[in-house]
C-alpha cells in the first residue's frame, strides 16, 4: 500500500498515511487529524482508523506523569488484558507506546497508542482496527507512525489557542453546590472548592444587598480571596476583596444610591449599566472590558450585560453582571472582586458559569437535593443524586453510590467526553463499547438497545447482563454525541440494584446539556 504525506503547519508535526484514504483536521479544545477508508465509513463494525491527536499540557506535566496518568486512564475501562507499556522513539524525542485489546462476540478490536510531549503539548498517535484487519494493515501504519516528525513551529497560533481553552480554567470539572438568598429570591451555583468565609445581608428601601466573602483554593494553585455582592432592584455594591479603603467607598456609594431608590422606580437596564460605569470610574476604576451585553446560557428570559474592571492600584479585578428579569422587570447585579493576578483570567471563567446559573424563583421554591456538575473543558453540564461521591481520573468521571459502598460490587456511573470524526458513527462505536463490555462480563448478554430523547440532545441506551466474580450484575450505556464529541455515561450495579441505578442516570441524561466553554477571550476587547 502506497503512503503519502500529511504535513498540519497549525498543530505543527507531518506524517504518512495510506494514499487511499481521506484526512480530515479538527481544532478546538484538542487538535485533531483523523486518516480513514471512506469506503469504511459506513460500516457497523469498527472502520481502521489513524488519528494524531495535539492537546497542551500543565506547567508540572513530565512524559512520565503524561504516562501515568494515561495508563490510569486506560485501566478505568473494561478491557480484555492489560494494557502493555513500553519505551520507543517519535521524532526523535522519549516517547511511550501501549497495546489493548477488546472483544465483541466473535471480532477482536485491537487498539495502538504512542506518545510524547514537545514544548508543552502532548502528541498522541492512535490506530483501531478489527485484529485481523489490524494484522494486514499493521506494517503500513507502523511506518506512518516511524515517519511521524513535529516541525518546530512554536509560535503557531492554532497551538495557543489549545493551550489557552484546555489550561483555562484551573478546574476541568466544577462539582456545583446550590445557594439560595431568601430576601433576594433567588438561587445560583457555587463550585464546593470555594469555602466560605463570611455572609452578611441588608435591605435599603426592601432593596436586598447581600455579600459573600470566599475562599477558592485548588490544588496546586495558590488561594484566591473572592467576594460575591448581589443587589436585586437597585445600583450594585462595588466590592474590594484587600483594600479596606476602597470597599468602604465603594459600599457608601452604592448604599446612599439604593436608598435614594424607591421600590417604584425600577432602573431600566441600560440606564443601571451606563451609571455604575460611570460610578467605577469615578471611584479610580480601570475598564478593561464592557460594558458589553451577553447571553446566559439557558437563561433566555434575562437580558444581561458585563462589565469587567480594575481597581486603581489593579490588585483586584471585578467583573460585574446585571441581569434583568424580565418576569418582574427586575435588574440583579452579580459583582464578583478577585485577588487574581491580572494576566491570569481563568477565574472569569469560573465566575461566568456561576453568573449564567442564576434563577429567580418564587416563595415556593425548594432547593433540589441533586449536585450539578460540570466539565468547562467539554462544555456539559448535569446533575446527580447527592449521595453520590466524585472521583476524577482523567478524562473519565466516576461516581458511586455512598449508600452501596458495603456492597461487593458498589453501584456506580461514569461519564467520559471523546474526541469523534467524521469516519466514526455512533453505531461503529456502540459496537466497539459493546465489545470492551462483553470482554468485562462473563455470560454476557445485550439485553436491549434503542433511541432515547431529553430536552437537550438524543442518543443510545445499551442494556447489558453478565456476570463478575460469580455476582448477578447489569450494565447500561447511554451514547451520545454533540457535533466532533461524543459522551459516553456508563452504570453498573448488582442485579438487584439496577432498576435504582438505571433511573439516576436516566435523570442524569434528562439533565444533561452542552455548552460553550468559556474562555478567557470572552472577556477581552
Amino acid at each position: 500500500m502506497q503512503n503519502k504525506t500529511y504535513t498540519s503547519k497549525d498543530l505543527c508535526f507531518k506524517i504518512k498515511y495510506p494514499s487511499n484514504w481521506l484526512a480530515s483536521e479538527t481544532i478546538e479544545d484538542i487538535g485533531l487529524v483523523s486518516f480513514g477508508d471512506e469506503s469504511a465509513k459506513n460500516s457497523e463494525n469498527q472502520p481502521p482508523q489513524l488519528t494524531v491527536t495535539v492537546t497542551a499540557l500543565g506547567s508540572n506535566d513530565t512524559l512520565r506523569s503524561f504516562t501515568d496518568k494515561s495508563v490510569a486512564q486506560l485501566n478505568q475501562l473494561p478491557l480484555s488484558q492489560t494494557p502493555k507499556l513500553s519505551k520507543r522513539k517519535l521524532s526523535n524525542l522519549d516517547s511511550f507506546q501501549v497495546n489493548y485489546i477488546s472483544e465483541f462476540q466473535s471480532l477482536h478490536i485491537k487498539f495502538y497508542q504512542a506518545w510524547t510531549i514537545w514544548n508543552g503539548f502532548a502528541f498522541v498517535i492512535s490506530f483501531i482496527a478489527i485484529e485481523n484487519q489490524f494484522k494486514i494493515l499493521w506494517g503500513t501504519i507502523e511506518e506512518c507512525i516511524d515517519s511521524f516528525e513535529i516541525t518546530d513551529n512554536s509560535s503557531s497560533s492554532k497551538l495557543e489557542e489549545i493551550r489557552e481553552k484546555t489550561l483555562k480554567p484551573p478546574v476541568d470539572f466544577l462539582l456545583l453546590n446550590s445557594k439560595l438568598i431568601n430576601k433576594s429570591k433567588i438561587t445560583f451555583l457555587i463550585p464546593n472548592s470555594w469555602k466560605e468565609i463570611k455572609f452578611n445581608t441588608n435591605d435599603f428601601n426592601s432593596i436586598a444587598i447581600d455579600k459573600y466573602e470566599f475562599l477558592w483554593k485548588e490544588e496546586n494553585q495558590k488561594p484566591i480571596h473572592l467576594e460575591l455582592t448581589i443587589v436585586t432592584d437597585a445600583l450594585p455594591l462595588l466590592s474590594s476583596s484587600s483594600s479596606s479603603s476602597s470597599s468602604s467607598s465603594s459600599s457608601s456609594s452604592s448604599s446612599s444610591s439604593s436608598s435614594s431608590l424607591s421600590t417604584s422606580h425600577h432602573l431600566n437596564l441600560d440606564e443601571c449599566v451606563r451609571i455604575h460605569n460611570r460610578e467605577l470610574l469615578k471611584l479610580g476604576y480601570t475598564i478593561k472590558n464592557g460594558p458589553k451585553q451577553c447571553k446566559l446560557n439557558n437563561n433566555f428570559n434575562y437580558d444581561s450585560f458585563f462589565i469587567l474592571a480594575f481597581n486603581s492600584t489593579n490588585t483586584i479585578k471585578n467583573l460585574i453582571y446585571f441581569i434583568l428579569n424580565n418576569n418582574d422587570n427586575t435588574i440583579t447585579t452579580m459583582n464578583f472582586a478577585s485577588t487574581a493576578p491580572e494576566n491570569d483570567n481563568r477565574d472569569l471563567c469560573v465566575f461566568s458559569r456561576v453568573a449564567n446559573s442564576i434563577q429567580f424563583v418564587n416563595s415556593n421554591f425548594k432547593l433540589s437535593k441533586n449536585i450539578s456538575y460540570e466539565n468547562l473543558i467539554a462544555g456539559f453540564h448535569f446533575e446527580l443524586q447527592e449521595n453520590y461521591s466524585v472521583q476524577e481520573i482523567g478524562m473519565l468521571i466516576q461516581f458511586v453510590d455512598k449508600t452501596s459502598i458495603h456492597l461487593p460490587l458498589p453501584t456506580n456511573i461514569s461519564i467520559i467526553c471523546l474526541p469523534l470524526d467524521e469516519t466514526t458513527n455512533l453505531k461503529a462505536l456502540a459496537a466497539s463499547m459493546t465489545a470492551q463490555l462483553q470482554a468485562t462480563l462473563q455470560n454476557f448478554q445485550k439485553l436491549s438497545e434503542e433511541r432515547i430523547n431529553s430536552n437537550f440532545c438524543s442518543g443510545i441506551l445499551m442494556i447489558f447482563s453478565g456476570i463478575i466474580e460469580t455476582l448477578p450484575v447489569k450494565a447500561s450505556q447511554i451514547l451520545l454525541q454533540d457535533k466532533s464529541k461524543a459522551t459516553i455515561i456508563t452504570i453498573n450495579a448488582i442485579d438487584n440494584y439496577f432498576k435504582g441505578a438505571l433511573t439516576v442516570g436516566r435523570e442524569l441524561f434528562d439533565s444533561l446539556y452542552f455548552f460553550q466553554p468559556p474562555t478567557p477571550k470572552d472577556f477581552t476587547n
